[in-house]
């Protein structure tokens, strides 16, 4: 089904900034339409000026709000067919192990929480139409690094997901990879 523009449809989470910005970026560029979701109001507000209503979609909100995450994943298939997800938003901690508190383990998993959010909505919104997710989950995924234990513990569960989801998603056209 085309989109109301006639472009495919990516979502691209952490668009606002950093590598999420840079794939949308390239997305726009080669003709898609990116429904770029993060929680910087500001920043989301200088690219929907930065890119055409028909080129860029912004969503502002928390990755994790599930009422956010469904809404939004909604509102996006109104336009169309969710072709691509990307799953990019998150933070890490990087600190030596005594160091570590509660909130820097909750700032990591967040990341995780919200693609497995993002991924279960999308999933749900193409049913089994083609999409192809993609997890961003980083060299620390496949190594430790140090002072980054607990970040490379959430990238290694980021994984572990993504490959759960090819052995359930086997007999369907839909796809997921890891990007490192």
């Amino acid at each position: 089904m085309p989109t109301t523009t006639g472009k495919k449809i990516a979502i691209v989470t952490g668009s606002a900034l950093g590598l999420g910005y840079e794939l949308a970026s390239q997305l726009i560029a080669n003709g898609w339409l990116v429904a770029g979701v993060d929680f910087n109001a500001e920043r989301q507000a200088e690219l929907t000026a930065q890119w055409p209503d028909d080129s860029y979609r912004a969503f502002v909100g928390d990755i994790t709000d599930e009422a956010f995450v469904k809404e939004s994943v909604a509102d996006i298939a109104t336009l169309g067919h969710i072709d691509l997800l990307i799953n990019n938003a998150g933070q890490p901690s990087f600190k030596v192990p005594t160091a570590y508190e509660a909130a820097d383990v909750d700032k990591c998993l967040k990341g995780l929480k919200g693609m497995i959010l993002w991924t279960v909505e999308t999933l749900k919104a193409c049913g089994e139409q083609n999409v192809k997710i993609a997890q961003i989950m980083s060299t620390a995924a496949t190594r430790g690094n140090a002072n980054e234990s607990v970040y490379c513990a959430t990238k290694a569960a980021v994984k572990a997901l993504s490959d759960g989801l090819r052995i359930d998603l086997v007999d369907t056209p839909l796809r997921v990879t890891n990007i490192k």
